[in-house]
């Protein structure tokens, strides 16, 4: 908020001061209100058209009785750890009256499924069931915004795509509008150090693996409610076996158009900017 006032101040006054006129002291903005809200968890899976569950976290201030909007993020990268509190910008969004939900993706985290590559169609196709259940729960009101950075900024852009009538805004931070040119193959020069670094990390995560955990102890991701002996959750880690790994595909890619075996798509495929026309369409801010 602070940084906000800082900006709007500067636009308003520094063209005077440019003309050489005195501009006005800047005043500082009010900090964020102390976080002293109390927020109720609870873990959970949404069933999508083909079986398939997804874990879900949903957060809900716990004095806020009223239907309210909800901040939906979608993750590859665990939604989150075993015991872990909201996040600060989890936070931000339960002190201003939101709920908030974080889904792991399809063939991620504590989800079942597979994950073939980034935004494959039924990653993106199970955005509209999953907005179909949060404006369905007793606490929403039926408006819906995505946020989130990277690949949560796919998936939060993805959500319009399937996500209509309930989605009604999108804040997408460093999305992937191009996956070859912007992130992997740059002037066509392949960066093999970051789909290597990228893969490995992301592949350690769908198998549990010590070197993916966060935390002192390690813990893994944050199994659903009533999953007490973890059978759930490593059933579903199970099924992440048949995860590609996204370096090895990677590796046989030379051309935007090359089609690699495990994936059975290119890098166009699943890169934002082929769905432009689709984007128009769904007319979301």
């Amino acid at each position: 908020m602070r940084g906000l006032c800082i900006s709007i101040a500067f636009f308003l006054f520094a063209p005077l001061a440019a003309q050489g006129q005195s501009a006005f002291p800047l005043a500082q903005c009010a900090l964020t209100p102390a976080d002293s809200a109390a927020y109720a968890r609870s873990s959970r899976f949404i069933t999508m058209p083909d079986g398939t569950r997804l874990a879900a976290d949903v957060w809900l201030p716990v004095a806020d009785s009223s239907r309210k909007p909800t901040i939906l993020q979608q993750t590859r990268y665990w939604r989150s750890t075993e015991g872990a509190p909201p996040s600060t910008e989890q936070r931000f969004w339960l002190r201003r009256g939101y709920a908030v939900v974080n889904v792991d993706v399809r063939g991620t985290g504590a989800s079942f499924g597979t994950w073939p590559y980034p935004a494959s169609p039924s990653e993106v196709h199970d955005m509209g069931p999953i907005t179909q259940w949060i404006t369905s729960q007793a606490w929403s009101n039926g408006k819906i915004a995505t946020t989130g950075g990277s690949y949560t900024a796919n998936t939060a852009e993805n959500a319009a795509l399937y996500g209509a009538p309930a989605v009604k805004a999108v804040f997408s931070k460093s999305s992937d509008f191009d996956m070859y040119t912007d992130r992997l193959f740059p002037g066509g020069v392949p960066v093999h150090w970051l789909s290597h670094a990228w893969g490995d990390v992301v592949h350690a995560m769908d198998f549990m693996d010590a070197s993916a955990m966060h935390g002192s102890p390690p813990r893994g991701v944050r199994p659903v409610d009533g999953d007490s002996g973890n059978d759930l959750r490593a059933a579903a880690v199970r099924e992440h076996a048949k995860n590609p790994h996204f370096s090895i595909a990677t590796d046989s890619v030379v051309n935007r158009d090359d089609e690699p075996a495990m994936w059975g798509a290119t890098m166009r495929d699943f890169s934002a900017y082929n769905h432009r026309r689709d984007f128009e369409r769904a007319q979301v801010p």
